[in-house]
């Protein structure tokens, strides 16, 4: 059987059990399609799965290419200590027209979902939630030339139950894995210290399903 038949088959299996509220925890479903051989997951699936929301087109969000994108690229730096090797952070630094503020898509457009293109982003100031942070800065670091994944997941907190979806980007710099984060917009932290960060306030992230502009939405896999 081919590997993309294989696929198809364990989504259409998972979606199926989605149908009838077997498998309405995203981790353990996810889980259990990675156990049994399955990668590369269609948004479809991921929108039955789960709370979040997916687009068809998921991969033209991520536009290193365009224009303004690279215009701002430019501009945009990462800053870090020149004395130290590995750095925990590094420092955003953009120019003042980008506030980097969250608003929901309900705030911004009266809708449940909506995503900006990175180029709408940025024309808006910088203005989002955290998919329009998040393809935003995958597309920054391709523009600078860095290997970039949009992550898909959940927060969970030792005083809440429930899993909030969100969104955020890892960017490989000097061969070390880096988080961008829209609750922290101006900071691309080194993954392990930010999964420190959120432990210390009570909170886990849950990297669930990653794409990027030549990798396929797929199950999260650290080592990409």
């Amino acid at each position: 059987m081919k590997m993309g038949r294989r696929t198809f088959v364990l989504g259409s299996v998972l979606a199926g059990l989605g149908m009838f509220g077997l498998m309405k925890n995203p981790e353990m479903s996810l889980g259990i399609y990675k156990r049994l051989g399955g990668k590369e997951v269609s948004p479809a699936l991921v929108n039955l799965l789960s709370d979040g929301y997916v687009p068809e087109n998921y991969q033209d969000y991520i536009t290193p290419d365009d224009s303004i994108v690279q215009k701002y690229a430019k501009e945009i730096e990462y800053e870090s200590s020149p004395f130290v090797t590995f750095p925990s952070v590094y420092d955003i630094k953009a120019p003042p027209e980008l506030k980097f503020e969250y608003f929901s898509d309900r705030e911004l457009f009266k809708k449940r979902d909506h995503w900006q293109k990175p180029s709408e982003y940025l024309r808006r100031g910088a203005v989002g939630d955290c998919e329009d942070y998040a393809t935003w800065a995958a597309s920054d670091a391709e523009a600078k030339g860095y290997e970039a994944r949009v992550i898909g997941g959940y927060i969970s907190y030792e005083w809440d139950m429930s899993l909030s979806p969100h969104w955020n980007t890892e960017v490989k710099l000097n061969d070390e894995y880096y988080v961008m984060d829209v609750d922290r917009p101006k900071e691309a932290v080194r993954r392990d210290v930010f999964g420190k960060r959120l432990k210390r306030w009570g909170g886990e992230w849950k990297p669930l399903i990653m794409f990027g502009k030549e990798c396929k939405l797929c199950v999260y896999d650290r080592w990409w």
